[in-house]
């Protein structure tokens, strides 16, 4: 349990060395519905991979819970997943004012109901020094490969869309990549 590591979230505890988020209320943040804590001590880099086991615990089963990275001034990528064995990948992009879904599916990917699933991202340098590569993993299968994306420093952040639901994070692993040092 480390609570200096997270940004301030007013739905968030501690429970058996579980970070617990929700449930949100609804109405939070209602034009995107999107609600979250950053990794205050995580930093900003380009390059990183980031990790973490998520639980359903309670609540509306047609919600996503999930991951946020990478986490910019002008975009929020998001990966989030459903107990219906559903799975997302959004952009929230403000320089737009758009939200885009990447990608979307159904299927054993995702482990349904409570139990814990295994999500990761990986921010990589692309061929051009100026560009990233981002994948996104669930419970070990690379599900999404984002290419060719602005390289800029990011944070990350562990979230839901909507509200009405309570998940719990738990073996959170952060590592800077070399290529970034």
């Amino acid at each position: 349990m480390n609570t200096t590591a997270w940004s301030q979230c007013d739905k968030c505890s501690w429970k058996d060395g579980q970070l617990i988020l929700g449930p949100y209320d609804p109405g939070k943040n209602a034009g995107e519905n999107l609600n979250f804590v950053l990794c205050a001590a995580c930093n900003k880099h380009k390059y990183y991979r980031m990790s973490v086991d998520v639980t359903f615990l309670d609540g509306q089963v047609d919600r996503y819970f999930g991951i946020l990275a990478p986490f910019t001034a002008d975009h929020i990528y998001y990966m989030g997943i459903s107990p219906y064995q559903l799975a997302i990948v959004r952009d929230y992009d403000y320089s737009a004012g758009l939200l885009k879904t990447l990608t979307s599916s159904s299927g054993r990917l995702v482990k349904p109901g409570a139990a814990t699933n295994h999500f990761e991202v990986e921010v990589k340098p692309a061929s051009d020094s100026n560009l990233v590569d981002i994948y996104y993993s669930l419970n070990g299968k690379t599900y999404y490969v984002l290419n060719s994306r602005k390289a800029e420093e990011s944070l990350v952040g562990l979230g839901m869309s909507y509200y009405s639901v309570t998940v719990a994070y738990d073996n959170f692993e952060y590592i800077v990549l070399d290529s970034d040092k």
